[in-house]
């Protein structure tokens, strides 16, 4: 495994992957930034952020904010303007030691 500090910064949080702790509980959210539609032709990308209580829970894998990269309207053999497309994964796991506040 290479060491962390080679790494960019955003990546840094998804190389060091921590081990479950007894007395835990953890939250594994998958899912993607698939795209935009309704903002005419330009090139767009999409800034993102996860939003957490960080007194209650950490981000023990994956990153909490990410942006993804930058996508022209596709353009139907019609002509007509469709929407940009970005497939960006989004993955993290969420750790607490209270399920009190649950997400």
């Amino acid at each position: 495994m290479r060491a962390t500090r080679d790494l960019p910064k955003q990546l840094k949080g998804h190389a060091q992957r921590k081990t479950h702790r007894t007395g835990t509980a953890d939250v594994h959210m998958v899912g993607e930034l698939t795209g935009a539609v309704g903002f005419g032709d330009a090139a767009l990308y999409c800034t993102w952020q996860l939003v957490y209580d960080n007194q209650l829970w950490e981000v023990s894998r994956g990153i909490a904010q990410g942006h993804t990269h930058a996508s022209s309207p596709l353009l139907p053999e019609d002509g007509s303007l469709s929407g940009v497309v970005w497939e960006t994964p989004i993955d993290f796991v969420l750790t607490t030691t209270s399920i009190q506040h649950w997400p």
